[in-house]
């Protein structure tokens, strides 16, 4: 398969890296100085599983690479912009686009750029971050990937784009639902990130404590309940099994918001705890969890993004 990487950070990088390694057709879009350092070195990717380089081709203009079989969007939320702005030149008559963020509205985003004839839904699980310039470290957590066309159904294009990703030795799939898969996930990696950002501690301490074990049951089962409010079924046990994961992570892991935060960039907290906030009192579900760990964040976010206003 011809498959672009549209943004080549933890997440996009990690899988071009595997994909290219694999023997696909790759190209990475990237920019700035991870870009070139691809473009000089290569991608080293260090993983638990040992080190390796992969040469996939990387661009910053889209126009370069033309249209291919599947684009895998892996940026931020707050870059969805661009994305929208030029994804164009890659957009083929059945061409597949499948968003890896971490919000549960990415498709709905991009749709206007995109068209419903090639919007896939997806999501993926994994803990990496870009290291340096042209190097990806994969802290943890077997990479999963599960992705399906607009509708939840398979397709023979999606089916080629989950058995790249097999090849590639990712666990990916389709899923009897994709909509509540995207739930699922958003309700712990939201629910994970602001509690552990407002704890200013990785999963191990915050785990351990009862007051923020706590805090984090009680954010899961408000978007539990804005999930079930908007016609998404999750099963009874969603909490419970989002509680799992968390305690197999490793102790030392932390989320992209958290990092973001503690860093003094701008973040997903609109796209996490913000969205969380407003579907919750569109859908008349009360948020005390997110709204508090909204309002404890948003001056950091806003100083990060160089505004004070509300």
């Amino acid at each position: 398969m011809r498959i672009a990487i549209y943004g080549a950070g933890g997440v996009g990088g990690y899988f071009g890296g595997v994909l290219a390694r694999a023997g696909h057709d790759v190209t990475l879009i990237a920019r700035g100085a991870h870009l070139n350092a691809i473009r000089s070195h290569g991608l080293l990717l260090r993983t638990p599983g040992g080190d390796f380089r992969a040469h996939p081709p990387a661009t910053a203009d889209p126009a370069e690479t033309g249209p291919v079989d599947a684009v895998i969007v892996a940026v931020k939320s707050l870059h969805i912009p661009a994305v929208r702005a030029g994804i164009g030149p890659l957009l083929g008559p059945a061409t597949l686009v499948v968003p890896l963020l971490n919000g549960v509205n990415a498709h709905e985003a991009l749709l206007p750029a995109v068209g419903r004839e090639r919007m896939g839904k997806g999501l993926t699980r994994i803990i990496s971050e870009v290291a340096a310039p042209g190097e990806i470290r994969h802290v943890g957590v077997d990479p999963y990937v599960a992705l399906a066309e607009w509708d939840g159904s398979a397709s023979p294009r999606a089916e080629a784009l989950v058995a790249a990703f097999v090849q590639a030795g990712v666990d990916a799939e389709i899923p009897p639902d994709i909509d509540a898969a995207l739930w699922h996930k958003f309700l712990f990696v939201c629910s994970l990130g602001g509690v552990c950002a407002v704890c200013r501690m990785p999963l191990g301490p915050v785990r351990a404590n009862p007051a923020s074990r706590d805090l984090l049951r009680r954010a899961m089962e408000e978007i539990a309940a804005i999930a079930a409010a908007r016609g998404i079924t999750l099963p009874p046990d969603a909490v419970d099994r989002a509680l799992e994961i968390f305690d197999s992570f490793p102790p030392e892991g932390t989320s992209s918001l958290q990092r973001d935060i503690a860093a003094w960039i701008p973040s997903e907290l609109d796209a996490w705890n913000g969205a969380a906030v407003r579907m919750g009192a569109e859908s008349g579900v009360p948020t005390p969890v997110h709204s508090f760990i909204h309002a404890a964040l948003l001056p950091s976010e806003m100083a990060a993004r160089g505004s004070s206003g509300d």
